[in-house]
């Protein structure tokens, strides 16, 4: 049995979207991965307004059920995100929304699902581990 590693071509075509997403959105001051690592996000106006724009597209927690706001979207249309996110180079909450958003949805209480998940999906809400 072969295994087709290609993306169809809706999934390009979203690759493409993201793409021409962040391209547009191109700012020294948002994207400067030379300066620290990408894990290492400094929050400034700029960056927290371009995390609101990522959560405005619907790409924060897209894999995520829709009674809580996310989309419900596959794990390969995240990965398509993800994959555009790092060619990049943009500061990307991948602790909030791939571990912290996912736990809450599995363990919360509907009241924490409520307060903390819609913020994360907005891009307000980034958590750290420590």
């Amino acid at each position: 049995m072969a295994v087709d590693f290609e993306f169809s071509e809706e999934q390009q075509a979203f690759g493409q979207q993201v793409k021409e997403f962040c391209d547009a959105h191109d700012d020294i001051d948002i994207f400067d991965v030379t300066r620290e690592n990408m894990a290492q996000i400094v929050d400034t106006p700029k960056r927290r307004a371009f995390m609101k724009e990522l959560g405005h597209q619907g790409w924060l927690g897209m894999t995520w059920p829709k009674e809580y706001g996310g989309q419900g979207r596959s794990a390969i249309e995240q990965y398509v995100v993800f994959d555009e996110i790092q060619r990049a180079g943009v500061p990307f909450p991948f602790v909030t929304i791939n571990t912290v958003g996912p736990t809450i949805l599995r363990f919360g209480t509907e009241e924490q699902k409520a307060a903390y998940l819609p913020g994360i999906l907005a891009g307000e809400l980034n958590v750290a581990i420590g």
